[in-house]
């Protein structure tokens, strides 16, 4: 779609494939590349070129058979490669194109070949027809990939994060919301700040545990509401967990919507202490700076470890997930602390929760009764992250398990 004469019909020739990321879908073989490789094909020593083009331009077309962006079901030689892990992460079959187009090159040189030795039989000139020809070859080929003006995007770095390179302590930023539009942009600004960020840029969405864990750092990841069984009050604790991983600067841009979710913003303000943001306008978009306020008493915190069920909200508003033979529940904390969990527990019938808590002598073991019960387990950790592992002693059946509600810590 990029062909200074032809692409604004071929871009509304596709615009089937607006909503499905058609860069990553669509390849243009070349008309005049296509040409020389058929007279190519005639020659003996093509056809390992041809068989390899044919191979991997059907690998391309991907598992199944695509007309006009609509999936035939008829199966394609790709879905036999699918199978297989290290083939099926490459994610977008229209990349195998590069191999096909490679095979193709070679068949356009033999055709190319053969169309000049046909000249040097000419009686006439055959030095002039050759040149003729080649200049021909490469002006078509030239007009069938010819793109000018050339697409660009330009750059634009607010003036702040320079401002944030220039300060020489080590701390981390964290840019709201994390989104795949949004995600690129934060690790350009990184190039000038040089500063860890939260999140970052992969090609694939991986296990991102302060993400994941802590339901007020999720919800600032995906600026939405990130209801979950812990019961601290996200304002409240904002400061100590923002603190806790080193992070000095909140950034909450409008990209996808980080400006429109009004509770990020409170309880970005709690993080900072009261203190306003400092807002910054640029092109298209804006952002706001919290400077992170550093609590005198820094509060414990909780994280969902491993174990778990997805968070799930009945009736009423509760939330519950469910433990079904092995939990994590994660603590952090700045400081040395004592307190208190407070665990709403809720069984389908009688079984055993054995608690495995860091630095303690031994495994505490609690008689779980049918039914609601609330439990009060002393703690006593040292600073950092400590995993509390919940184990269930006897499980009735396979589809029972142990309902958690809204742990805390006191």
């Amino acid at each position: 779609t990029l062909h200074s004469i032809v692409g604004p019909w071929a871009a509304n020739a596709q615009s089937y494939k607006a909503d499905i990321h058609a860069e990553n879908k669509t390849a243009y073989l070349g008309i005049v590349l296509l040409s020389l490789a058929i007279v190519g094909i005639r020659q003996h020593k093509s056809r390992f070129w041809l068989g390899t083009a044919i191979f991997f331009a059907l690998l391309a077309l991907g598992p199944q058979l695509q007309i006009a962006g609509r999936l035939t079901g008829i199966p394609l030689p790709a879905a036999l490669l699918y199978q297989f892990f290290f083939i099926r992460i490459s994610r977008f079959p229209v990349r195998f194109i590069v191999i096909a187009l490679l095979a193709l090159s070679v068949l356009s040189a033999i055709g190319m070949r053969r169309l000049l030795s046909i000249l040097r039989s000419h009686p006439w000139n055959r030095a002039a027809l050759q040149m003729v020809l080649t200049t021909l070859v490469i002006g078509l080929l030239v007009l069938d990939n010819f793109t000018a003006p050339f697409q660009s995007t330009g750059i634009y770095i607010p003036p702040a994060y320079a401002e944030f390179g220039q300060e020489k302590d080590e701390y981390a930023i964290f840019e709201a919301p994390i989104y795949w539009c949004t995600r690129a942009n934060y690790l350009l600004y990184q190039t000038v700040h040089q500063k860890p960020i939260v999140g970052g840029y992969l090609s694939r969405d991986l296990a991102y545990p302060v993400i994941e864990q802590i339901p007020m750092m999720r919800m600032f990841a995906y600026a939405e509401s990130s209801y979950d069984i812990i019961a601290q009050e996200p304002a409240k604790i904002a400061p100590s967990i923002l603190s806790y991983f080193n992070i000095r600067y909140l950034l909450l841009h409008s990209d996808c919507g980080g400006l429109r979710y009004n509770t990020l913003e409170k309880i970005a303000l709690a993080a900072a202490g009261g203190i306003q943001p400092r807002q910054v306008r640029i092109p298209d978009r804006s952002f706001a700076i919290y400077t992170i306020a550093q609590p005198q008493k820094p509060m414990p915190f909780l994280g969902i470890g491993a174990g778990w069920s997805p968070a799930e909200r009945l009736a009423g508003g509760r939330v519950t997930r469910k433990l079904m033979t092995q939990a994590e529940i994660v603590v952090y904390s700045a400081n040395a602390f004592a307190g208190t969990l407070q665990l709403n527990l809720e069984a389908t019938q009688p079984t055993i929760l054995k608690l495995a808590i860091p630095h303690s002598a031994s495994e505490q073991s609690i008689a779980v009764q049918r039914g609601l019960q609330y439990i009060e387990i002393p703690l006593m950790l040292p600073a950092g992250e400590q995993h509390i592992s919940c184990l269930l002693y006897t499980s009735p059946s396979p589809r029972d398990g142990l309902l958690s509600r809204m742990p805390s810590s006191a």
